[in-house]
């Protein structure tokens, strides 16, 4: 991403500690814009072809069914694991 990576090595812990952990979600919402982008494109005409309704379909689902509940886990895993842990130090 363009937050970690070779290029940009973690400074430190603290920069491993909260840079790792968000690089899936980062990656996973840079997949969700690509697929907008995507879709916008077929709806107004500036692709070979024009969006079906499946497509915009599993779309939402993928977002209500499995970025959506990520998203939520990671920031209960934060609240209940990850800051009371960062409070000790």
């Amino acid at each position: 991403s363009e937050e970690y990576g070779p290029e940009r090595p973690p400074n430190d812990w603290a920069d491993t500690a909260l840079l790792i952990p968000h690089e899936s979600l980062r990656r996973e919402i840079s997949c969700m814009r690509a697929s907008i982008d995507k879709l916008v494109a077929m709806v107004v005409g500036e692709e070979d072809r024009e969006v079906q309704n499946w497509q915009i379909q599993f779309f939402c689902e993928w977002v209500v069914e499995w970025l959506e509940p990520s998203i939520h886990e990671h920031h209960d895993n934060e609240e209940d694991i990850y800051f009371p842990w960062i409070a000790t130090k």
